[in-house]
């Protein structure tokens, strides 16, 4: 048995789209992975900031699951078959539900995410650097690679745990002595990942900031959220055309699909070879 005409067309054309979207597939699966090992070096030790990995998550699983369907529905085709066509429709139908759902979600809960990255970023900055060798390793890269410093600015430091001497704010040498004057008058400390030339910036004691000291110009004054948006920003752009480009071609595949279904399991369009 074997269809002809305009059916025998859209059989291949149902082969081309599941093609395509086996090729979709592995890419969005190696973006999301490349994605989460990029962003892992920026949020190690961050459970909160983590737990935004979930959309990555969907992701991975998503690419596999479409380079497995993408495979099924070339199978399907090509052997006209109306169970893996039926299924093939079925998933990448609730597929492309999720990935609206997915969409609306992520626009509508755009601040909380933001929020959540803020408070999280200045929790770190504030109550773990310079204590937790994983905490700094992960602000210094952040504020180093995206040329920022602090949450929303270099003033996160100021009550940070960085500018307090090791035994709770009590005074116990001249460098505990001079930071506490110098927090008086506004003067606070930075580490040197914010200095806009580390070339120029004073390692030992690392870098202060404030109005009596001429460094002021010599420190990334954006805070690192609205880096880290704008990056993201950026970009969107890019993963908008690939979401656009990937729902055409699971709409066009849903309707060849089942049209291709539909002309199997009514017999048109077919010979048969004795």
């Amino acid at each position: 048995m074997a269809l002809q005409g305009c059916y025998a067309c859209i059989k291949y054309l149902v082969i081309i789209f599941n093609f395509l979207f086996w090729l979709a597939g592995i890419g969005v699966l190696a973006l999301s992975i490349y994605t989460y090992v990029k962003a892992s070096n920026y949020v190690a030790g961050s459970d909160e900031i983590k737990t935004l990995f979930i959309s990555l998550y969907i992701l991975m699983a998503a690419g596999s699951l479409m380079t497995i369907l993408g495979f099924l529905g070339c199978c399907g085709a090509l052997r006209e078959s109306q169970c893996m066509l039926g299924s093939f429709f079925f998933l990448v139908l609730i597929i492309l539900i999720a990935e609206i759902v997915a969409g609306v979600w992520a626009a509508m809960n755009q601040k909380e995410v933001e929020d959540i990255l803020t408070n999280e970023l200045r929790r770190i900055i504030q109550k773990e650097y310079g204590l937790n060798e994983v905490a700094n390793r992960t602000i210094d890269a952040i504020q180093h690679d995206f040329t920022c410093c602090g949450a929303s600015g270099p003033s996160d430091w100021k009550e940070s745990n960085f500018n307090k001497n090791k035994d709770g704010g009590k005074i116990t040498t001249t460098e505990d002595a001079l930071r506490g004057v110098q927090s008086q008058f506004g003067i606070y400390k930075v580490p040197s990942s914010c200095c806009v030339n580390s070339a120029e910036c004073n390692p030992n004691p690392l870098q202060t900031i404030g109005n009596a000291v001429g460094f002021d110009n010599s420190i990334h004054k954006d805070g690192c959220v609205k880096k880290l948006e704008k990056a993201f920003k950026n970009n969107l752009t890019i993963v908008a055309g690939v979401g656009i480009g990937l729902g055409v071609i699971q709409i066009l595949g849903l309707i060849f699909s089942i049209i291709l279904c539909c002309a199997i399991r009514n017999g048109e369009g077919v010979s048969y070879h004795v």
